[in-house]
This record gives structure tokens, sequence and C-alpha cells, in this order.
């Protein structure tokens, strides 16, 4: 009986008929913005972000939809901090090579880039242009949208965009959702299908949406047509109408070990690659991830490529070990709203503002108040500390800090910041450090517009 019930769930209200596919709509993901901010370099031979070169370029209006310049101009974004800015040449296993107008030629070493992104946005090209709804995660981190997706024996064929198709075997796959999400779903779509997704099964699990309802079944999926998914449930084979089927959840194989990632390749339509290797040659990104999927990138389809996995880390996104205020007047630190208002801000400054330095905006980075004691554990390797530091805009002139930054007890630098002052740039040797404190002191002035920022502060390897 529970049998013929499952059948009638995942058929139909009669199994001996053959309902017809509901039609799904066809929605296209939200674009993801390339990354990526000019900025300066101290190569003579690179192309600056300042560059009067670079100003030469056709620019493009925000209102504008049509492409401008070069689709393979770069902006590189170092470790150092600075930038370099050219037409993307080459990429070997170990560099990016990119040449400025004037012809010279620049490498950079993977070790040494944070990110590539393209120098002006690009508009998609027929070939380039993704309308995919369905959307794939592999066991690699991999996750990107697709326009069509077949199983035959054990290996899955899916159609990215018009021009690229990519296969690989189901065992890579994590889950794949056939069903891209509308305005008018009801919330527990999205919550049901997260729950599930975390679920140990010795099983895949079919999931199903009938009526505004999240309905999941175990056993395993075979082959997937363009109107059927083939479900093992019980021994039989079932053949469930594609249209009622939110999505599949793979079960969890014995986990090998996983080669290193290179880089995050993050596309124009929101799709993210892990990948292993990169190469670039007629204006595509050939690339390959940890789990052996090959693909290739158009010019106009990149968002962003990352390197920064491991080598930079923002204190922002640790959250402190401990924090410790102590308020200038005896017994503030008794009040709790008085207290939540001077302990430390992450990515904001103390009054909920954005970090300004100088008339610069900094979205990453810390507030901290006189008197403040943060400690922060790091992890292994790390070997700088860095940020740009100085009294926050909004409370200038006021602010006189004394700013203390130890590493394992050891006092690493010692200075005193006003609000009259500009903002100083630090870079603070960390080697071997495990525990960084940051310690805000008062003044001369008492604690009057004590709003000391570290913007962009950050460990690097």
């Amino acid at each position: 009986m529970i049998k013929l019930l499952l059948v009638t769930l995942l058929l139909g209200a009669d199994p001996a008929e053959s309902p017809q596919d509901p039609d799904q709509p066809n929605v296209t993901p939200p674009a993801v913005a390339a990354e990526g901010q000019p900025a300066t370099t101290d190569s003579s031979d690179a192309l600056t972000a300042d560059d009067p070169l670079v100003d030469a370029l056709p620019e493009i209006s925000s209102e504008s939809s049509q492409p401008v310049g070069d689709p393979s101009m770069m902006h590189v974004q170092v470790l150092d901090g600075d930038g370099l800015v050219g037409r993307l040449v080459s990429i070997d296993p170990e560099s990016v090579t990119l040449t400025d107008l004037a012809g010279y030629e620049t490498k950079v070493v993977y070790d040494d880039i944070l990110s590539i992104a393209p120098r002006r946005r690009q508009a998609a090209t027929e070939e380039s242009e993704s309308n995919g709804s369905i959307h794939v995660d592999l066991l690699d981190g991999s996750s990107f949208y697709a326009s069509s997706f077949a199983v035959e024996e054990g290996k899955c064929t899916v159609k990215l965009d018009a021009v690229r198709t990519i296969n690989f075997p189901t065992q890579s796959m994590r889950r794949i959702r056939l069903i891209a999400p509308t305005e008018d779903d009801p919330p527990e779509y999205e919550q049901e299908w997260s729950r599930l997704s975390e679920r140990e099964t010795e099983t895949d699990i079919l999931v199903a949406a009938r009526d505004g309802k999240i309905s999941y079944h175990f056993g395993f999926v075979r082959d997937v047509t363009e109107d059927k998914v083939q479900f093992e449930l019980d021994g039989d084979i079932l053949p469930v109408p594609r249209g009622r089927v939110f999505g599949i959840i793979l079960r969890k194989r014995a986990e090998d070990t996983m080669p290193a990632t290179l880089c995050k390749l993050s596309e124009s339509d929101g799709s993210n690659w892990s990948i292993r290797t990169l190469s670039y040659n007629d204006d595509r990104l050939t690339w390959t991830t940890p789990l052996k999927v090959e693909g290739t990138t158009l010019l106009p389809q990149i968002g962003r490529i990352d390197f920064s996995q491991g080598k930079i880390l923002f204190l922002s996104d640790i959250g402190p070990e401990s924090t410790k205020w102590t308020p200038y007047f005896d017994g503030a630190d008794s009040i709790s709203v008085v207290r939540d208002f001077f302990l430390p801000r992450q990515d904001q400054n103390l009054r909920g503002g954005t970090l300004t330095l100088d008339d610069d905006w900094y979205f990453k980075g810390l507030s901290i108040h006189s008197h403040t004691i943060v400690t922060y554990r790091l992890p292994d390797r790390y070997s700088r500390f860095r940020a740009v530091v100085g009294i926050d805009d909004s409370v200038r002139p006021s602010g006189n800090v004394q700013l203390i930054i130890s590493g394992d007890g050891k006092e690493l630098l010692k200075e005193t910041f006003t609000g009259k002052m500009s903002a100083k740039p630090l870079d603070l040797d960390i080697a071997g450090v495990r525990r960084l404190t940051i310690e805000v002191g008062f003044g001369e002035k008492h604690d009057h517009g004590d709003m000391l920022d570290l913007c962009n502060a950050r460990v690097v390897k």
C-alpha cells in the first residue's frame, strides 16, 4: 500500500495514466558583478590604473548596455596591495602575463595574485549568454547554472549555454535543482531543500514539488532524460515525470583526498568553478576542476578569478578571541546599551556608518574606541599584518589615542594617532605569531572622538 501511495504521488493520481509535464518557468539567475577596483603599481613596465593610457580607453556608462573596450583588458590585484592593468596575454601553470598599451609585458606568479577581473563590464554575446534555470553543485565546490541536463549509464551531459557542454560521472555531483526558483515559491521550498542537502544517507533523495508542498523519497536515480527521471524504489524503476522533480540529492560516497584548488572562477551568470588547472588561448579560458571536469569560459563570461584562498585573511571575518573595553569614567561599562555602543565594530565605524579615512571609503576593517584590548587567534603561516590606520573622518579633528599592537605578548608597534593626522598604512612582521593583540588606549584628550579605524586590517602570507 505504501509503495502504491508513493507511485501515486510521483506519477500522478492514476499510476496507469501518463500525465503531461507542467510548463516550468525559465528564469535567468541574477548576474554577479565583477569585482576589482583601479589601483596603482610600482612596476614601470605595467599599465597602471591611473595611467593616461587607461584614461584614454573609452568608458562605459552605468546606464549603457553596450560593450566597451577590449574584453581581454584585465585588472590584476596583487598581494602587496598594488594593482596591474593590461591585456591578458597568457596563463601558464605558474603565472599570468599582461601587456599594456605601450607593448610592455608583465608576468605575475600565482603566489602574488589575489584576483583577476575584467577592467570594464562586457555585454553578453549570443554565444556567451546563459539562460540556465538548472542549478548543479559538484563535490569539489563548483556550483553552476545549466540550460539542459541528462544522465545515461552514470554519465552526466550538461549544456551550459549555446556553445558549451560538459560531461562528468554522476559520482562527481552532490545535488541538482531542476526547477528554478520563482517569486511565488513558498519559503518552505528553500528551507526543505537546504535541510535535505545536509542529511547523511546511503541512498539518493528525489525531491518532488506539488501543490505548493515538498515531498521526498529515498532510492537511486538512474537515467535522466528531457521528460523522465528513472528512479529505483525497492528494486522497481519508476519513470517519474521530470516536471514534478524539484531536485535530486545524491548520496555521499566515501571521500577521497581532493586535489588542491588553484583558484575560484566566477562567471557573469553566477556560476562558480573550483579550478585545478587554468590556461588561456583563443579568447577563452580552458580549465579543469579538482574532479577533472573540463570546461571553457569565454572572456565576456568572466566575472572574477579569485586566487586569494589561504593567502589573506581579514580580521573582521574571523572575529576576536577576546575583547575588553574599559570606559574613561568608572561604572559606564555596567550599562549594557553604553557597553554595546563602545565595543569594536566589524566592517563599519562605531556609529554604524562606512569606514572613512581621508575621504576614502573602506568596506573591510575594524573600528575601535579607547580603551579597548582585542585579541585574535591567528591560523598558522601568516607573515604580515597590514592595515590603513587613522581616526575616522566622522569625528575629526577630534580623537587622540595610543595604538599598541603585540604578537604573542611582544610589542610590535606603539604609536599615537590624532584626528589632525592623515591615515597611515601599517605593515608589521608577524611571522610565527599565533595571538595578535590590538590595544587602543586613551590619549591626551580623555576619550572624546577616540574612534580609531583599522581599515582593511588583514594578515597575509
